[in-house]
C-alpha cells in the first residue's frame, strides 16, 4: 500500500481507543486487538475492496489465489413469512442485486429475533475474485470477512449460532477478522482488523 494509508492500533478492544467503540457492533473479545487502515478522500464504494484485499495480502503473501471467509448478517429483522424463509439469507441479497454467486460454499443462519427473524449467511469467497468483496461491502448490511493461518480447518463446515461465536473460532484459530467501518457511502475507506496482538504485527506498518 501507499504512504497515503493512516494506520491506527488498539492493544484491548474493550478499551477505549483512537478506531472505534467496539461495543457499537457488539464486538468483544478477550486479548483481542485491533487495526484499522484508512484512505482518506476514497469512498468506501469504490476502494473498500482494494484496502481490504491489501490488507488481507500484507497479512498473509500466500492468499492471493485463495479464499477468504465471510458471515453476513442483515441489518434489519426480517418477516417471518414464505418468502423470507424459502430465500433466506443468500436468497434475499441475490434479489438485492449483490454478486452471491461468486460466494462459495454458502450457508445460512436464521434465528428468532424480537420482532421477526435475524438472518445470517456464512460463506467464502476468492481473494482474486472481481467486485464480490465490493459488492457485499456495498450491500448496507453488516459484513465480516476473515482468514486462518491453519490451511486444515476450514470455517463453513459448521455454521455458528451467532456472530460472536464465528468471531471467537476465527480467533481461536490464530486468524483474523476483517470489517469495514462506515457505511459504503463514506467518503473516506477505512478497514479493520480484529485478532491476537501477535497476529496483527504484519498491518501495523506500510
Amino acid at each position: 500500500m501507499t504512504t497515503d494509508v493512516f494506520i491506527r492500533y488498539a492493544e484491548d478492544i474493550n478499551e477505549k481507543n483512537e478506531i472505534t467503540d467496539f461495543n457499537l457492533f457488539s464486538i468483544s473479545g478477550k486479548d483481542i486487538s485491533a487495526v484499522s487502515w484508512e484512505l482518506p478522500n476514497a469512498p468506501l464504494k469504490n476502494f473498500g475492496e482494494g484496502l481490504l484485499r491489501g490488507m488481507v495480502k500484507n497479512y498473509s503473501s500466500g492468499l492471493s489465489d485463495e479464499a477468504i471467509y465471510t458471515f453476513v448478517v442483515l441489518s434489519a429483522e426480517q418477516p417471518d413469512n414464505a418468502i423470507v424463509n424459502h430465500r433466506k439469507t443468500w436468497g434475499l441479497l441475490n434479489v438485492r442485486g449483490v454478486k452471491v454467486n461468486g460466494v462459495c460454499e454458502r450457508k445460512d443462519l436464521i434465528v428468532k429475533g424480537n420482532e421477526g427473524l435475524i438472518l445470517s449467511g456464512l460463506g467464502s469467497v476468492k481473494l482474486n475474485s472481481v467486485g464480490v468483496i465490493e459488492s457485499l461491502i456495498n450491500s448496507g448490511e453488516k459484513v465480516f470477512f476473515s482468514t486462518i493461518q491453519s490451511t486444515n480447518v476450514n470455517m463453513t463446515d459448521s455454521i455458528p449460532r451467532q456472530i460472536t461465536e464465528w468471531m471467537s473460532n476465527i480467533w481461536i484459530n490464530n486468524g483474523v477478522v476483517f470489517f469495514a467501518l462506515g457505511r459504503y457511502d463514506e467518503p473516506d475507506c477505512e478497514i479493520v482488523a480484529l485478532g491476537q496482538k501477535r497476529n496483527l504485527q504484519k498491518l501495523k506498518y506500510t
